[in-house]
């Protein structure tokens, strides 16, 4: 959810969807894992953008353990305001940026060795008026003295159905985002630190 001012000077908030070709990356840590998405508005006439620093919308979630539990802590964004993804914006605001920020969480807490399974929304404000919701979560705890990982969830009130199928062997899966809307979610394996090697897939599945 982005804050904008709209082309009759009122102000506004945009839900925004992240488009099929946004890129995702990720860097692993031994205690701290980093998820994010890169993607740059189409121009006028074109289906893509090309890729320059200064129109790169960005999300980053972190995960992060200590102790016994792992945990979602933090999330960044940028996000470029244009009238490809906002039709109403102000002229005044074209290409203006929106950052946010919101550090110190602990969401979606798992013991290591187990993975938090959630259906239900929680909504996180960040700093500059912008916020994140998050939905159909599953996480996975971080890979332990290369323990098998397990499909074993701690559960919210409103569980989200794990397949016996689903194994994850150090990440996180977020499906859902207010923000950036994606049909579909992103699963993101981490391989041990020995192996030192990262692998990303893209489950094209409609989430309901």
């Amino acid at each position: 959810m982005v804050p904008y001012r709209n082309n009759l000077s009122q102000d506004a908030t945009a839900e925004l969807a992240v488009p099929r070709y946004a890129e995702f990356g990720g860097q692993c840590a031994e205690n701290r894992q980093e998820l994010y998405y890169t993607w740059d508005w189409p121009q006028e006439g074109a289906t893509r953008v090309r890729r320059a620093a200064d129109r790169e919308n960005k999300v980053t979630f972190a995960l992060t353990s200590t102790g016994d539990e792992f945990a979602l802590s933090s999330m960044d964004m940028s996000i470029l305001k244009t009238r490809a993804a906002i039709p109403d914006l102000h002229e005044l605001e074209i290409n203006e940026k929106v950052s946010g920020s919101a550090d110190g969480l602990a969401l979606f807490a798992a013991p290591k060795g187990q993975s938090h399974a959630c259906a239900a929304a929680s909504a996180v404000d960040l700093s500059g008026g912008a916020g994140i919701e998050l939905s159909d979560v599953l996480l996975q705890a971080f890979n332990v003295d290369n323990e098998e990982p397990s499909a074993a969830a701690v559960s919210c009130p409103q569980p989200r159905h794990v397949s016996d199928g689903i194994y994850i062997a150090v990440g996180v899966l977020l499906g859902g985002f207010a923000l950036v809307g994606i049909i579909g979610y992103i699963v993101y394996r981490a391989r041990t630190r020995q192996r030192g090697s990262l692998q990303f897939s893209f489950l094209d599945e409609e989430i309901a």
